[in-house]
């Protein structure tokens, strides 16, 4: 269903949010953090994959994809109690 005001075509996903960790302007900072991360997470049984988004001069390293909003926001609060940093879910 789409949202009022909003056309089908321009329209997000519902599914289609992530969780953010981490903004970097250099992309060996960037691609360390995502392995950094990723380690952590698995040691604990809660891998997810790290991918890299070129955005505003710089890299966000976001984890997991095609989350609904509910979905990112509790692996958000969760992911930052284990890597002990900000994480907040996006639409990246």
């Amino acid at each position: 269903r789409t949202p009022r005001g909003a056309s089908s075509a321009g329209c997000a996903p519902a599914a289609g949010w992530s969780v953010q960790i981490g903004f970097f302007t250099e992309r060996d900072n960037a691609l360390a953090y995502a392995a950094h991360a990723e380690a952590v997470l698995a040691s604990t049984s809660s891998a997810r994959s790290a991918r890299l988004v070129r955005d505003n001069g710089g890299y966000r390293v976001v984890l997991g994809n095609g989350m609904s909003l509910n979905e990112a926001r509790a692996a958000a609060l969760n992911i930052k109690d284990i890597i002990g940093s900000g994480a907040f879910a996006v639409q990246k």
